[in-house]
This record gives C-alpha cells, structure tokens and sequence, in this order.
C-alpha cells in the first residue's frame, strides 16, 4: 500500500489512461534519495491493467557504456529489428553488437522511435525507467529523442531519479518533484510497518525528517 502521494497517484494515473487511450505522454519523477519514487513506479506499473511493462533500473557501473540502457529496454525485442527501415535496423543492431555500422545518434534514436511505436502496435506501453541519474548518455539522448516525438502512440514514459553529481537533463518534458511525506502520512507509514510506542514513534518521525 503506497501511503500518502495522493497528487501524484493521481497524475501517474492520467498518464497512464491517456497512454491507453492512444495519447504519448512522459513524466519526469524526481526528489532525494529514499523519497518514494520507486514506489511511485511501482504504483503506476500497478494501474497499468493489460498494458505492457517495459522496465530499466540504471546501474552506476554502466553508466559510460554507452547504449547500456537502451540495450536493457529493448533486448526482450531484438527480434523486431527487422522491420524498422534499413538504415534504422542497422544503427540498432549496432548498438547490440550484430552489426559493424557505425553508431549514428541521430539513426539510434529515430530507430528507438520507430520501434517504440511498432511496440504500441502491438498494444498500450509503458516505460519505466528508475534511477535516471546511472542511466548512460547515449541511451538517455535516443529515449529523449523518441519519447518527444511520441504523440498518438499509446506509450507512456516515466523518468525517476535523483538529481547529484550526475544531474538529470530532460528538458522538455513535464516533471514532479517529490517533497518529503508530511507528518500525518510518515506516522501513517511508520504504523503500517511496525507498530510503536507514541513516544518513540515521535522521535523516529523526527530524526527521519
């Protein structure tokens, strides 16, 4: 149960009933680290009935191999490689390694679009992809690329990560910021794990801001 973020729930609702009514949409999810942005994603995934889950956890040791990302979104679909346009099919299988054409940013991300859309083809998609800030460049730019030119495509797009030494540039496209719960929510939250004391419950809620 996702305590509190009523707001936000409800906007990653809209989202996701815009995507399956055909209308692209994306969001940007941000705020400190533990403020509740995976569990945001997980709500969403949750509201997706009968939509296709697409998912990608950046990973810190990845992020300067480029298209590590990208790889990790569309892998589970190399085989519909085939049916992107030549020069689209080649710059993707080069990002794969199936092919020696040479990385071209602007094909990678046309062909990202491209096959995002054959994707939504299929039915409504959505795209959550969680710790952005670990996420490399290269995959970051042909998913910003795409999801800006998504329109009547049934996809929806969450970006969700923390702002630090490797800011999030996603200029563009709608955002949150995620506040801390307030005080009737956390003492909602502390109680709906573990039962304590008001006293101590008091002093946990305070040191945990």
């Amino acid at each position: 149960m996702l305590v509190g973020r009523t707001a936000e729930r409800s906007r990653l609702s809209r989202l996701v009933a815009d995507a399956m009514d055909g209308r692209s949409r994306s969001l940007v999810v941000r705020g400190e680290a533990g403020i509740g942005k995976t569990a945001l994603l997980d709500y969403a995934a949750g509201v997706a009935d009968g939509v296709r889950v697409l998912r990608v956890v950046g990973i810190e040791s990845e992020a300067e191999l480029p298209y590590a990302a990208l790889q990790l979104l569309l892998g589970r679909d190399v085989d519909r490689i085939a049916a992107l346009p030549g020069p689209q099919a080649d710059a993707l299988r080069a990002v794969f390694g199936t092919s020696s054409a040479p990385g071209d940013r602007l094909l990678v991300g046309a062909a990202t679009l491209t096959m995002l859309s054959e994707l939504a083809g299929d039915g409504p998609v959505l795209c959550l992809l969680d710790d952005v800030q670990w996420f490399d460049q290269s995959s970051i730019d042909a998913l910003l690329f795409a999801v800006r030119r998504l329109h009547t495509d049934a996809i929806a797009t969450i970006f969700a990560g923390r702002d630090g030494e490797r800011p999030i540039a996603v200029a563009g496209i709608e955002e949150i910021w995620l506040s801390r719960l307030d005080r009737a929510d956390a003492a909602g939250l502390l109680a709906s794990v573990r039962p304590l004391p008001s006293e101590i419950a008091d002093r946990v809620l305070d040191e945990s801001g």
